[in-house]
C-alpha cells in the first residue's frame, strides 16, 4: 500500500468520525465519541552521538544515513459528561526511526528506534462563540521506547536491543 493509498484512507476515516461527532453533538445528554489523529513526526535524535557511543574503541563512522520520515496516528475515544467537561483515553504512535552507518575498520552499525503509548485525560471545554471552544486538557501519560542496534564487521559488539 503506498503511502498516498494509506493518506486518503486516514482522512477519509478522520471525515467519519467527524460527520458522526456532529450528530451526537446536537444531543443535550452526555455522549461518548470516538477520533483519529494522523501526521508526520520528525524527531530530533543525535545518531551521531548514539552511534559513537556504541562502537568499541577505535571504531568510527565513516558515513552516516538518518530515517527521519515517520508516520504517526493517535486513536482516541472519550465520553463527554457535560457541554463543559469530557474523559478521555487514547493511544498513540508516534513512528519508527533509524540510522545506517558505515565504520572504519569495515562494518556497519544500523539502529531503529520506535515510540507509543497511553494517554488519559481530563479535557475542558469553553463555548467562545457558537461555532469556535477553546479547549484545554489535563492528564497523565505512558509511553514506551523500544530501540534494537545491530552491528557487522568491527562494529558487532554494538548489537543490543532495549525498551524504556
Amino acid at each position: 500500500m503506498t503511502s498516498t493509498h494509506a493518506l486518503r484512507q486516514l482522512t477519509l476515516a478522520c471525515l467519519a468520525c467527524l460527520a458522526g461527532s456532529a450528530a451526537l453533538a446536537q444531543q443535550a445528554n452526555a455522549f461518548p465519541y470516538i477520533g483519529l489523529a494522523a501526521g508526520k513526526s520528525t524527531p530530533q535524535f543525535d545518531e551521531q552521538g548514539m552511534a559513537t557511543s556504541l562502537l568499541p574503541g577505535g571504531v568510527t563512522t565513516t558515513t552516516l544515513r538518518e530515517d527521519e520520515r515517520g508516520k504517526s496516528f493517535k486513536l482516541f475515544g472519550g465520553y463527554q459528561f457535560t457541554r463543559n467537561l469530557a474523559l478521555e483515553v487514547g493511544y498513540f504512535n508516534l513512528g519508527r526511526f533509524g540510522f545506517t552507518s558505515a565504520t572504519a575498520p569495515a562494518g556497519t552499525l544500523d539502529g531503529s528506534i520506535r515510540v507509543h503509548g497511553l494517554n488519559l485525560d481530563l479535557v475542558g471545554t469553553m463555548p467562545v462563540t457558537d461555532r469556535l471552544s477553546a479547549l484545554a486538557r489535563v492528564g497523565a501519560q505512558y509511553a514506551r521506547t523500544k530501540d534494537r542496534f545491530s552491528g557487522t564487521g568491527a562494529a558487532a559488539a554494538a548489537s543490543q536491543s532495549t525498551s524504556e
